[in-house]
């Protein structure tokens, strides 16, 4: 007899709606939080290499470092790109975003660092010298 009144009473199908929107709700702010990006220098979309070239360098960068010991040829590689170019390694640096460093080798534990942070860790002081430099000549 009481699932007959809560059939007729339609509490039921009120509370299977109410977890339905619910649970569209998160998904719906978990992707959206998802895809916002910090950025720091604001040049993301108008700077002098595109987008997706940034991403591409900061794709290089990211996989120069990740393992166990630094590529350093890559890292000058890319240094001696974005050198050529006033801001272009702010536009990197925002490509690069936040990516976990760890010292273990699993991207479940450790600290998400910028790139600036990531390359003073990775680099040796005259190297990461060089990097300095360069943020600070597109800051200016």
């Amino acid at each position: 007899m009481k699932k007959k009144r809560l059939l007729q009473d339609n509490t039921l199908k009120n509370i299977f709606v109410a977890v339905v929107l619910a649970a569209v709700a998160v998904l719906l702010y978990w992707f959206t939080n998802k895809r916002k990006k910090i950025t720091t220098y604001g040049v993301k979309g108008n700077g002098e290499i595109s987008e997706a070239q940034a991403q591409y360098l900061a794709e290089r960068l990211f996989d120069g470092m990740k393992n166990i010991g630094t590529d350093e040829d890559v890292i000058n590689e890319v240094f001696e790109e974005l050198s050529k170019h006033k801001r272009a390694v702010l536009q990197v640096h925002e490509a690069f975003g936040l990516q976990r460093y760890c010292l273990v080798g699993s991207d479940i534990i450790g600290i998400k660092l910028n790139l600036n942070q990531w390359l003073k860790k990775e680099l040796s002081d005259k190297e990461y010298a060089k990097w300095q430099m360069l943020y600070e000549s597109a800051t200016k």
